[in-house]
């Protein structure tokens, strides 16, 4: 089976509730395109929900970038975002700590948090694995 990737990415810019869902449907429904079965769709969308939701407490504005990368020769759903917040180096490790990372990283295991000069990035990345219909 081949499935044509997405050449483009999405950009989500998040400032309100009803923007997580909007940010929550367009990954899901990508993930759906790219053959994830339901259970992969659902928890990339639930980790997002939760990251975007927790950013939403500390920020006026998220913005949120779903592509399609590989980490080798592995497809994978990366969802970057920059808080246009910049925390203390104390705020930084206080997220990194927090139960919504640790949620992330039991529903989809690659979540990474670094600050950079334009602010907080936080890239969440999925194995795209095809589901094989019988």
């Amino acid at each position: 089976m081949t499935v044509h990737f997405p050449a483009n990415s999405s950009n989500v810019r998040v400032q309100t509730e009803y923007d997580v869902v909007t940010l929550r449907q367009e990954v899901r429904q990508l993930a759906r395109v790219l053959g994830m079965g339901l259970g992969e769709q659902a928890k990339i969308s639930t980790a997002l929900s939760v990251i975007a939701r927790a950013l939403l407490l500390n920020s006026p504005s998220t913005m949120f970038t779903i592509v399609v990368a590989s980490q080798g020769t592995q497809p994978v759903l990366q969802i970057s975002c920059v808080s246009a917040t910049t925390p203390e180096v104390s705020g930084l490790a206080q997220i990194e700590q927090s139960s919504y990372l640790a949620e992330a990283r039991l529903l989809i295991g690659d979540v990474t948090i670094s600050q950079e000069t334009h602010g907080l990035v936080l890239k969440l990345c999925m194995p795209i694995n095809k589901q094989v219909s019988k």
